[in-house]
C-alpha cells in the first residue's frame, strides 16, 4: 500500500466521542494545597515525563516523553502504558495527535517528523523534507501541529534562521513556507485552519494565510521574547521571558489581560468554552486565570524545579503539567485539585 493510501485510510477514520475519563472519584481530590506542595517538594524524581504531554482527542489516553527520548501512550485512568515508542535518532520534543485520534507526529532535534499509526505502533512515515533537502533543520523541529481537518502537517524550526513549513499528507507535498530571520519559539493553526500564528524572539506574534504564507497581522506585546501561543475562539494567549500572559482579542488585537505569571513562562493554554488562561513557568507553579476579569482563578506548585508545559483535555475539564522532575500532574480546571500523577515509583 502507498504511503498517500496508507494515510488517506488513517484520516478517514471518524473523529472518537469524548470520554468522560474523570467520572471516578480519586482520592487525591481531597489533598490539601499545603499536602500538595509537601508532596511535589518532597516526590523522588520521575522518570516517564519530558517537555509536553498531549491528549488524545477522545481524552481516554495521554502521550508521554521519557528522559530516553522514547514516547508512550498511557491509559488516563489507571496510568498503565498502552504502547511505547522508540523515538528518533536524537532527542524527540513531543508526539501529536491527528485529530481523529489514528496517527501521531513526534518531531526531534535530529530535523525530522516521524508518523505513526496508533493503533499498531509502527511507523508509517518519516517526513525530512522541510530545509531544501536536507535531513535537519538546525536546532530541529520543536513542533508538529495537525491542521483542524487532519490534512496537513505544520512543523516549527525554533532556531535562527525560525521557519515554519506545512505538509499535505495527502499529496505528499509541501504547500507553505515562511521563513524568518530569527528565532520563532511558538505555533498554533486558527481555529478554522486557514491561518497560522507564530510567537518571536521580537515580542510580537504575527498570523499567517494559509496556504498562501502571507503576512496578515502583527502584534507587539512586549519587548522580551516570546515563548509559546495558544489560540482559541477569539482570544489569542502568548507567554515568555518578562513572565507575563498577554490575552488577546483575536478580531481586532486588543490587549484583553496581562497577567503576571511572576517567572519565565514556559507554556500557555486557553480553556475553550470558559474565560480561564493557564500557565506554567520555570518556577513550578501551575497558574490559571480568570481572563474576563484577571482574577487569579487558582495556583499550584506543580513541579519541584521547571514547569515545562500545561495542556487541556478535550472536555476542557483538566490540565497536565510537566516538570523538570519528571512527573505528569493531573488538575481539575474548575477546583484545582490534583487528579493523578504519573511517572515514578508513586504513579496514581
Amino acid at each position: 500500500m502507498t504511503l498517500i493510501r496508507t494515510l488517506s485510510l488513517f484520516l478517514a477514520l471518524s473523529l472518537l466521542p469524548l470520554a468522560q475519563v474523570w467520572a471516578q472519584s480519586h482520592s487525591d481530590v481531597t489533598v490539601s494545597e499545603e499536602e500538595i506542595e509537601e508532596r511535589v517538594r518532597s516526590a523522588p524524581r520521575g522518570n516517564a515525563a519530558n517537555n509536553i504531554a498531549h491528549f488524545s482527542p477522545d481524552g481516554s489516553r495521554i502521550t508521554t516523553m521519557t528522559p530516553g527520548g522514547t514516547f508512550a501512550i498511557r491509559d488516563l485512568e489507571t496510568k498503565d502504558i498502552l504502547q511505547s515508542f522508540p523515538g528518533q535518532s536524537r532527542y524527540t520534543y513531543e508526539a501529536t495527535w491527528s485529530p481523529d485520534g489514528s496517527m501521531l507526529a513526534s518531531s526531534s532535534v535530529d530535523g525530522t517528523v516521524h508518523l505513526w499509526d496508533v493503533d499498531s505502533g509502527q511507523r508509517v512515515a518519516v517526513l525530512d523534507q522541510f530545509s531544501n533537502g536536507s535531513p535537519t533543520m538546525g536546532g530541529g523541529i520543536t513542533e508538529a501541529r495537525f491542521s483542524p481537518d487532519g490534512r496537513y502537517l505544520a512543523v516549527l524550526q525554533r532556531y535562527t534562521p525560525g521557519r515554519v513549513a506545512v505538509w499535505d499528507m495527502q499529496e505528499e507535498a509541501e504547500v507553505m513556507r515562511v521563513e524568518r530571520s530569527g528565532k520563532v519559539y511558538g505555533m498554533a493553526w486558527g481555529e478554522e485552519g486557514q491561518q497560522i500564528y507564530t510567537a518571536e524572539e521580537d515580542g510580537a506574534m504575527y498570523s499567517w494565510s494559509f496556504p498562501a504564507g502571507k503576512e496578515v497581522d502583527r502584534w507587539k506585546v512586549q519587548d522580551d521574547y516570546l515563548f509559546d501561543i495558544d489560540v482559541a475562539g477569539s482570544r489569542i494567549v502568548v507567554g515568555g521571558r518578562s513572565g507575563v500572559l498577554h490575552v488577546l482579542n483575536i478580531d481586532d488585537g486588543r490587549i484583553i489581560q496581562r497577567l503576571r505569571q511572576g517567572s519565565f513562562v514556559n507554556r500557555a493554554a486557553i480553556v475553550p468554552n470558559s474565560p480561564f488562561v493557564a500557565g506554567v513557568s520555570s518556577d513550578g507553579m501551575l497558574k490559571v486565570w480568570n481572563s474576563d476579569t484577571g482574577a487569579l482563578h487558582f495556583q499550584r506548585f506543580a513541579h519541584n524545579a521547571n514547569a515545562y508545559s500545561v495542556t487541556v483535555s478535550p472536555d476542557h475539564r483538566t490540565l497536565a503539567t510537566v516538570g523538570q522532575d519528571r512527573y505528569v500532574r493531573l488538575w481539575d480546571v474548575e477546583t484545582g485539585a490534583l487528579l493523578g500523577t504519573i511517572g515514578g515509583t508513586e504513579t496514581r
